[in-house]
């Protein structure tokens, strides 16, 4: 597997110009309780050609939030990503609005 050189940096949380505020807002929880737990978190990585949301690179799994979730969108991803562990994807409407809430709910998805 080849992690590309686009946003390589570990630790680190970057953006994407096109993602609304609660889309980042949960990348950014995912990174925070990744990061808390001593795993090596890159975002906004390329895998293979693909890039992925966040990465945990310590496990091999990636989480990708979805504002709309596709099936057909969802089974080219996890194909594209064959290599790793794991892929979760994490569907934006389903995660609360309000911040303490969306941490719990984040807590449950993180392996």
């Amino acid at each position: 597997m080849k992690i590309g050189k686009r946003r390589n940096d570990k630790n680190c949380l970057y953006p994407h110009n096109s993602e609304s505020m609660k889309h980042w807002l949960i990348k950014a929880i995912i990174f925070k309780l990744l990061y808390d737990c001593n795993r090596i978190v890159r975002t906004e990585t390329e895998i293979d050609g693909y890039i992925v949301d966040i990465l945990d690179e310590s496990n091999l799994i990636a989480y990708e939030v979805e504002t709309k979730i596709k099936n057909g969108k969802i089974e080219e991803r996890v194909k594209k990503l064959w290599k790793l562990h794991d892929v979760f994807i994490i569907d934006v409407q389903k995660v609360p609005d309000w911040i303490d809430a969306a941490v719990e709910y984040l807590k449950k998805k993180i392996v």
